[in-house]
């Protein structure tokens, strides 16, 4: 049996921020925030509709009105958050402190194929004493106090007459936890001190008596001007002194808890509108790595260096516990920094590490060497991340005696080579110092470019180059094998025992031509050598010296190959000549000689005779 699965395209509304309440003093406009999510299985577009209703949710409420500009429709993607705004207004002329009211918004999908709908509710009422947000304090570069004004209002219950409500402060918390920093809290001091009016301003204590389910008595509460209803025009002012720099701390601030009371309405203290207001430093802290360089060493492969970082707070707060490290290509590191456990606005620091760099392969010059330093800024709220990565860029050298030095070397053993080699018509040995020469003069060009492929171009060059004069210091052997068929001629030489002239001169010429590839090496790993002794690394040193000596002896055995072949075969020609000529100055010898080989000569002389008869027959038959 076939079953058929029908999966019907759903919309599912998750919601992830929405205020289930919002306070209003009378003709204020709140701003609502939404983020919500499509927990559906397809991509959706909603409309919204939106109601304010009377308690019960049927009548509409003119009370509050929804401003322009709020949102219809909205196309939310499955698994995406998708926020939107709108602003609702107080518009009751004279409401009393129970008026509230119902807000409803609507999203359906306008596709009708698609089920689900999904609902976003929240009250409207009205409230004397409330906080819309958090205070966020921005302290000046002077660190002077800074003024804040807190809205109230005198909703009435009934009859609307002029009242002075009394405020009590019941809690204050401190938001940043000193203890678990390991700071001392009295080195970030604060105050607060409410201003009633021109002439009466009361320092509020940190350290309040708990008010229990009332008051904590009339020595606590502060008596507030009279106020008419409705009227918010004369805000509570709150003038707040915060720690001065450097001692500013991200997120640093109190939680304050109000207790406001109405003179009549307040059963023995025990009814009031209660709010905590929320005073934060608007601060931030922004460690950021300024600058990297390299203070001490260089990151010459196999050498010590030290790498120093600037660490800056760009920040207008103390920057806490906060760490740096380092990782670096090709090198690698030695120290570890201690943490930096605080660092002031705008205060710079400076720390190190020592790193080794490593040796790389012989035949490149040169790895990346870069080298990153980065913070670890977890614990600092409002960070700016992207300042807590340097890259600093460089590269690992290998041995270098200097690109200067090596340059004049390389023209130095260079002429010396090119002249040394017009000089080997006076002496072969001229030849052997000019292949050292120019070996050498490889050797610092090796140094001379920090190229990719620039080294093994060299190292290649100058193996064909050494086999070329590999070649080109076979004379010996021509002078030898020439010697050897003078004496097969009879003639006297300059060898005694030519075999043995030929085994000894390649002996020293396999010898002396292998011997430069260890100049070269010395020169390009330098002394002592600066070399990754890897397995990889000693067989590619092994392999090139093997290669360029196995070229040598195949060149010198084939020298001597061509030219014994060549000079024997010019021997044998030659002796042959002369035994062709000595038979021809002789010929009754050679006709003696080729009767021994077996050759009838009577048969070739009859042959000749007989036919220089029927020629003479001929011509007498045209003379008749």
């Amino acid at each position: 049996a076939v079953v058929r699965m029908l999966i019907s395209p759903m919309f599912i509304l998750d919601v992830v921020e929405w205020e289930d309440e919002m306070l209003y003093h009378r003709y204020w406009n709140r701003t609502f925030e939404a983020t919500v999510i499509n927990m559906g299985n397809r991509d959706v577009t909603v409309d919204l509709t939106y109601e304010i209703n009377k308690p019960g949710g049927v009548i509409e409420s003119s009370d509050w009105m929804l401003q322009s500009g709020a949102p219809t429709s909205l196309f939310m993607p499955v698994g995406q958050n998708i926020s939107f705004q709108f602003v609702v207004s107080a518009e009751e002329i004279s409401p009393d402190l129970g008026l509230y009211a119902l807000l409803s918004v609507h999203l359906t999908p306008q596709d009708v194929g698609i089920d689900g709908e999904g609902f976003l509710n929240s009250t409207l009422k009205m409230s004397r004493f409330f906080e819309p947000s958090d205070i966020d304090l921005k302290p000046d570069e002077t660190d002077g106090p800074m003024t804040v004004e807190i809205t109230y209002s005198h909703i009435p219950i009934g009859a609307s007459n002029a009242v002075a409500y009394e405020l009590e402060l019941c809690a204050a918390e401190r938001l940043f936890d000193f203890s678990s920093a390991g700071l001392d809290e009295s080195l970030y001091p604060w105050s607060f001190t409410l201003v009633v009016d021109d002439s009466t301003s009361v320092p509020l204590s940190l350290s309040p008596e708990d008010c229990g389910s009332s008051s904590a008595g009339a020595e606590s509460r502060i008596q507030l001007p009279t106020r008419e209803a409705w009227d918010v025009s004369n805000p509570l002012t709150i003038v707040v002194d915060a720690p001065n720099r450097p001692n500013i701390i991200t997120e640093d601030g109190w939680d304050l808890t109000f207790r406001l009371f109405h003179p009549t309405e307040n059963s023995g203290y025990t009814v009031f509108n209660e709010s905590t207001f929320t005073f934060q430093l608007d601060v931030f802290a922004d460690p950021s790595v300024s600058e990297v360089w390299i203070s001490s060493g260089t990151m010459e492969e196999g050498t010590d260096a030290t790498i120093s970082a600037k660490i800056r707070n760009d920040g207008t707060a103390l920057a806490l516990f906060f760490t740096a490290s380092l990782e670096c290509s090709g090198s690698t590191v030695n120290t570890q920094v201690d943490p930096i456990v605080q660092l002031g606005p705008n205060n710079e620091t400076t720390v190190s590490w020592g790193i080794t760099s490593e040796t790389i392969d012989w035949w490149r010059q040169s790895i990346d060497g870069t080298c990153v330093v980065e913070l670890d800024t977890d614990m600092i709220a409002k960070n700016v991340e992207g300042n807590d990565r340097y890259v600093y860029k460089d590269e690992v050298y290998s041995w270098s005696p200097g690109q200067s030095s090596s340059f004049v070397a390389f023209i130095i053993f260079g002429l010396l080579s090119l002249v040394l080699a017009r000089l080997n018509g006076q002496n072969e040995k001229f030849r052997l110092f000019s292949i050292y020469s120019g070996i050498l003069a490889f050797g610092f060009a090796f140094h001379l470019f920090n190229i990719i492929f620039w080294g093994p171009a060299v190292l290649t060059i100058a193996a064909l180059w050494l086999w070329r004069m590999t070649w080109m210091s076979t004379e010996e052997f021509r002078l030898i094998h020439e010697d050897y068929q003078r004496a097969r001629k009879g003639v006297s030489t300059l060898y005694a025992d030519h075999f043995q002239a030929l085994a000894d001169s390649r002996r020293q010429l396999r010898i002396i031509l292998a011997l430069p590839v260890f100049g070269l090496l010395g020169v390009v790993l330098g002394i002592p050598p600066q070399i990754d002794t890897s397995q990889e690394n000693l067989m590619t040193i092994a392999a090139y010296v093997l290669i360029l000596a196995v070229g040598v002896w195949i060149l010198v055995r084939r020298a001597d190959a061509m030219y014994g072949a060549l000079y024997g075969r010019l021997t044998d020609v030659e002796v042959k000549a002369i035994r062709i000529e000595r038979d021809l100055s002789d010929p009754a010898r050679l006709l003696h000689d080729l009767a021994n080989d077996g050759i009838d000569l009577d048969a070739i002389f009859d042959d000749l005779h007989s036919g220089r008869e029927v020629g003479m027959d001929e011509e007498v038959r045209e003379d008749v």
